[in-house]
């Protein structure tokens, strides 16, 4: 039988999970909304191209374990929220600017749970 911890974490690394692929795919598309070419063919090539890799990463993403997702998943969310910041410094507008505190979260969490992912359980020992 399940403990309440193994319940609730039943229901929430689904929803994490879910919530890391729409972080990457907002990422993802505020990338390649418009990319820039001037051949439309260009442009659509991109964007079917990023819609698969989402697609891939979402089918991964999914299939990993608790602890390879702690790794994997979080991961991406620092990569994501460092980059976030990088774009933000480059564009130093006052709006921009907002979204520093949301983004070091982002990354502090993400820390956290990769860290916490290399400690294992402490049930065993």
């Amino acid at each position: 039988m399940q403990s309440e911890r193994e319940r609730n974490l039943t229901i929430l690394y689904p929803v994490m999970k879910t919530a890391v692929i729409l972080l990457v795919a907002k990422w993802l598309y505020s990338l390649v909304s418009d990319p820039g070419f001037e051949i439309s063919f260009w442009n659509g090539f991109v964007q079917v191209v990023a819609v698969l890799g989402l697609l891939i990463l979402s089918v991964v993403i999914f299939a990993l374990s608790r602890s390879n997702f702690n790794v994997v998943g979080f991961f991406l969310v620092m990569l994501v929220a460092m980059i976030q910041i990088l774009t933000i410094f480059l564009n130093t507008t006052g709006e921009a600017l907002l979204r520093l505190p949301e983004n070091f979260l982002l990354i502090a969490v993400s820390f956290y749970f990769i860290t916490a992912a290399g400690r294992g359980s402490r049930h065993g020992r």
